[in-house]
């Protein structure tokens, strides 16, 4: 009987450590970020191995489900660490993106996967999501967004050097948008963007 009841005992103790030790979707918000902001700060990969660690330790992620705020920062964690037959896993079986975005990661997701071993393959998912973005824009020409979705794609065809000479050639025939959507919207992340997520 004492035995039976230090098992319980054991158990409900294990249980109780392990609930506390559970990460809720704004938690993990706040530390993907926290973490992701540093690494662009540092260009350190440790503290993102880290967080990808307490990734098992929200419900949803177990679960496979990425939710709302907390897509986006996650699948960057797992792109930057090259997680990417995860990635591609959890965007294939998610609806919480919008479609759009949801291909379009999906796509990025594809090429970066592909794109040592089968660069052909690879720049045919590029190519897909540019023809989706000007069949977009078509449709939406005054989504800003787009754009930088646009250029997004055009660094992995050209690098970051030719991409932002391209921007800066819109910025001189275009002038219905404002310098600062050509140099934070469009610039910034291009200049910040992981080289090493850059075909060599």
């Amino acid at each position: 009987m004492m035995r039976y009841c230090l098992l319980i005992f054991v158990a409900l103790a294990f249980s109780c450590a392990n609930q506390k030790k559970r990460i809720s979707d704004e938690q993990l918000n706040l530390l993907l970020n926290k973490n992701l902001l540093k690494y662009y700060e540092t260009n350190n990969k440790k503290t993102l191995i880290k967080a990808y660690k307490k990734l098992s330790l929200n419900d949803h992620f177990n679960e496979k489900v990425l939710t709302g705020e907390n897509s986006l920062p996650i699948i960057s964690l797992m792109l930057i660490l090259k997680k990417y037959d995860e990635s591609e896993r959890l965007l294939e079986t998610n609806k919480t993106f919008a479609e759009y975005n949801r291909t379009n990661t999906l796509n990025i997701v594809r090429y970066l996967r592909l794109r040592d071993n089968d660069s052909d393959k690879a720049f045919y998912y590029i190519d897909k999501n540019i023809t989706m973005i000007k069949d977009s824009l078509i449709k939406s020409p005054q989504d800003s967004l787009l754009y930088a979705d646009y250029f997004t794609m055009r660094i992995f065809l050209l690098g970051k050097e030719k991409t932002l000479i391209e921007i800066d050639s819109m910025r001189k025939a275009n002038t219905k948008f404002s310098d600062i959507f050509y140099d934070i919207i469009l610039r910034e992340p291009i200049e910040l963007y992981p080289n090493d997520l850059l075909y060599k």
